[in-house]
């Protein structure tokens, strides 16, 4: 049986379902309340993204372009990040670019399942993304303009990993597994 779960305010209410397992079963978690196997999954995730920004600055400084620090590196990941999102919503309003604004939303929104179900394929564009900002930036000798050419091609490069990561979405699922 499916009962649902609410949270949030009367600004953000969401609904998600919680599924009982068999007749009878009666779990004792809060709803919303993570197992110990999803905690691990998000954990594994998280190392899998470090992973990939540690790789990427090491690509990066072995290119030849200046070293760059790890609070710079977060910053600007986070600031792509939103970039990113934004792209994403505003595509989704205009009616031309609706299917690749959900795609863009859902890769942010569904991180979990992508990582899980896609793990390659997420891995390498999360890492490519993370190459495409911190050269850019660091290519432009940072500063306002180098900070808005990463964006700005961080987020271009990371609309374009999603599409490419979609068309070869059933050949890496083959690779894997």
């Amino acid at each position: 049986p499916i009962s649902w779960c609410h949270a949030g305010s009367r600004q953000a209410f969401v609904r998600f379902p919680r599924i009982s397992m068999a007749p009878g079963y009666s779990h004792r978690r809060k709803c919303g309340q993570p197992s110990g196997g999803a905690v691990l999954s998000v954990v594994a995730i998280a190392a899998g993204i470090l992973v990939a920004a540690r790789l990427a600055l090491e690509v990066v400084g072995r290119l030849g372009f200046l070293r760059i620090g790890n609070n710079a590196a977060l910053t600007l990941a986070a600031l792509s990040s939103m970039s990113y999102i934004l792209v994403g919503v505003v595509l989704l309003k205009v009616g031309p670019t609706e299917k690749l604004g959900r795609m863009l939303i859902d890769r942010v929104a569904n991180t979990k399942s992508n990582w899980e179900t896609d793990a390659l394929r997420s891995f390498v564009e999360v890492w490519i993304w993370l190459c495409v900002i911190l050269s850019t930036y660091q290519a432009s000798t940072g500063g306002v303009a180098g900070l808005g050419a990463a964006l700005l091609l961080g987020t271009l490069a990371g609309c374009l990993l999603a599409v490419v990561g979609e068309i070869f979405r059933g050949a890496l699922r083959g690779f894997e597994g």
